[in-house]
Formats: structure tokens, sequence, C-alpha cells
């Protein structure tokens, strides 16, 4: 969750080396939503668990 900031405003706009853009919350527990395409939905299992990878870092899962 992100706490504050809003990079829609910031765009395009100069920014310093260690400027805060972004505060998320805290990694305590969050929930993560996902979209499934119904061909893949049998994949899935209620109250499954999984890892998930962040654009920014493929090569680190959190979950």
């Amino acid at each position: 969750m992100v706490l504050t900031g809003d990079l829609d405003q910031a765009q395009g706009t100069p920014v310093q080396r260690g400027e805060v853009l972004l505060v998320f919350a805290p990694q305590v527990r969050y929930r993560r939503m996902i979209e499934v395409d119904e061909r893949d939905i049998h994949l899935l299992a209620p109250q499954g668990s999984g890892r998930v990878a962040l654009g920014a870092l493929p090569a680190t899962t959190i979950g």
C-alpha cells in the first residue's frame, strides 16, 4: 500500500538522488489481488499460497 507519494503528479519533473518518491506500508502482511484468465483458473486452489515477483526485481520473489 502506498502511504505517500504520487508519481502521476511528479511525472516529467526532475528529481534529486535520494529524494523520496513513494512511501510504502511496512511489510507486515499484504493482500495481493491477481487477475487470472478463466482458462487458467483451474490451476489455482482456494486458500492457495504463492510467491510474487515485482517488475523492478524479477529475480527476487516475495511471499
